[in-house]
């Protein structure tokens, strides 16, 4: 049973024993089970009973209240070459049967646009899976206009939480990111919502924790998606997800996270083993990148913006993304202000911020340098993707623009006062590093980088980005993916659209020799003593967890070894 430390091959000569000599008072969380042992002198698996059908069919279950009831499952007999002291026990399931796909409901907690823009194409793919229902629960701009045109979309107000959710703006751009539902709000929304199998929330806000905190504490899986491409920031909000610190709290708010770069998602994997917490960080991709592969494709539309931005213009084109706002943003502005009012050899527009206002306090600071003639503001309705398309480059003060921009062959620099180029440089990292994208300090260091990019042709050759250890086919990697942590199938065996998997192979000697304790694709991460799932393989088999007997008294030990990559 669940609170077992050792169970004897004898004791296990029949479920009805098991059952009847159970001391602890819980309720097996087992349900299917295979033994098997070593031979006398011999080091292999001597023999593992046939699973026959249990009469009935494979459910759902949740919680420590459920029962299978025994007569539900075959006898379990010892093999007759069991050596009795073996000590080895397979277990095919560690808690209850695998989630039938067509249950599958799948909720997405987002607020920025970074996240957004990245999970609604993992949305839109999840809702085509058959039976797999996905919810959008958008806490405020600007993922409520990105996710207006998605089926599923829904706001606290549907569900009679009336708050006002305060959005980030040029004079406070990091507003609303620590503000908190109360506990009975939070409660409320959960209360409402169906049967969530897998919880996705992005990591910029703290109600955003909140949900996945509350969904974590019922055993579910909390994914939370890591969507920028720098560098881990200490202390900052995101990397509190994984402390648990951004809900003062000492355990991680999610049990995974899955990252656009390989080296996010290696310091946010040494970020929780230095706090002590149980988090698996699986590096995805982004979905961002396709999206935006995938519109500079549209000649058409990247035509039409180049002429409703641009004009007549036969000058390259040099279209500066907006941000978030704050002085520093502010003083990248300034220095593109000046490097427009020194250089007319170039058309420059500006793109504001997803979910913004419409660059109020950019205006004001083109009229102050005397470029508002110069400068080109992007109307709404026309997508950053398209418009850098439409571009020869793109300039930011450190947007995600920038990696954006390389996907689809166009150069791109960030744009800083010197003060900001240390810190700069350390946020992105190897993309700096390797020279992927620009920095530049002063008008004429930026003239001096647009230059290098005329003598390249304006042209990024795409297959650099590699250089970056971002994975490809993301919606694609993160679609299945959801999909084995809403089944809590380890083996990935029935799951759809992903060509990306990761395998992890854990071994543990013990007295007997080594016992393999798994090899399998990746899944479910976290709280794997209550939740993790089998699943058919091709050969009628379940896939066998084995895991020494010593472990089970020590769940946090079972959880590292089972539940991280």
């Amino acid at each position: 049973c669940s609170e077992a430390r050792s169970v004897s091959l004898e004791a296990l000569a029949s479920l009805e024993d098991m059952r009847r000599d159970s001391t602890c008072g819980c309720r097996a969380t087992v349900l299917l089970l295979t033994i098997a042992a070593v031979a006398d002198g011999g080091g292999g698996i001597d023999t593992t009973t046939e699973l026959a059908n249990a009469g009935r069919d494979v459910r759902h279950l949740r919680g420590s209240d459920n029962e299978f009831s025994p007569q539900h499952l075959t006898q379990l007999h010892r093999p007759a070459s069991a050596h009795p002291h073996s000590g080895l026990l397979v277990a095919s399931s560690l808690v209850e049967s695998a989630v039938p796909l067509e249950n599958i409901t799948v909720l997405i907690v987002c607020h920025d646009a970074g996240e957004s823009f990245g999970l609604l194409p993992v949305a839109v793919q999840l809702q085509q899976e058959e039976g797999v229902t996905v919810g959008v629960l958008s806490l405020a701009n600007p993922a409520t206009s990105i996710f207006s045109g998605f089926a599923g979309a829904v706001g606290l107000d549907d569900f009679g939480v009336h708050v006002t959710v305060i959005s980030p703006t040029a004079a406070d751009p990091t507003g609303g990111r620590n503000q908190v539902l109360t506990s009975a709000e939070v409660d409320a929304v959960v209360r409402q919502l169906p049967a969530v199998e897998v919880v996705v929330v992005g990591m910029v806000y703290a109600m955003q924790a909140q949900f996945a905190a509350a969904f974590k504490r019922t055993g579910l899986p909390s994914v939370g998606f890591w969507d920028g491409f720098g560098e881990v920031v200490p202390g900052s909000i995101s990397i509190d997800f994984v402390t648990g610190s951004v809900l003062n709290q000492s355990t991680s708010v999610v049990t995974a996270v899955l990252t656009v770069t390989n080296s996010t998602a290696t310091q946010i994997a040494a970020t929780a083993a230095t706090a002590g917490v149980t988090v698996t960080a699986l590096a995805v991709g982004s979905p961002t990148l396709e999206t935006w592969t995938a519109d500079a494709a549209n000649s058409t539309a990247v035509t039409q913006a180049r002429t409703l931005v641009y004009g007549d213009s036969t000058l390259p084109k040099i279209v500066y993304a907006g941000g978030y706002g704050g002085a520093e943003y502010n003083e990248s502005i300034q220095l593109l202000c000046r490097v427009v009012a020194a250089d007319t050899n170039y058309s420059f527009a500006f793109a504001p911020h997803p979910g913004y206002e419409a660059a109020g306090v950019e205006r004001e600071i083109f009229a102050a340098f005397n470029v508002s003639g110069r400068i080109k503001v992007v109307p709404p309705g026309l997508g950053t993707a398209v418009v850098t398309a439409a571009s020869n480059a793109s300039l930011s003060d450190g947007s995600s623009v920038g990696v954006q921009s390389l996907a689809i062959g166009r150069l791109s620099a960030f744009m800083v006062n010197q003060s900001g180029v240390a810190a700069l440089n350390a946020s992105w990292g190897v993309v700096v590093e390797r020279g992927l994208i620009k920095v530049a300090s002063t008008p004429t260091g930026v003239a001096a980088v647009l230059h290098e990019f005329a003598r390249a042709g304006w042209l990024f050759p795409i297959s650099r980005l590699a250089d970056a250890g971002i994975p490809p086919n993301a919606t694609a990697t993160i679609t299945a993916t959801v999909i084995r942590m809403a089944r809590r199938d380890p083996s990935g065996n029935g799951s759809s659209g992903g060509h990306h998997e990761s395998a992890v192979a854990v071994v543990v000697a013990t007295t007997c020799g080594l016992i393999i304790v798994g090899a399998f694709a990746y899944s479910t991460i976290g709280a794997l003593r209550k939740r993790f799932m089998t699943s058919p393989n091709p050969d009628g088999r379940l896939s066998n967890i084995l895991y020494d007997s010593d472990l089970d008294d020590d769940s946090q030990s079972r959880d590292a070894l089972l539940g991280t990559l």
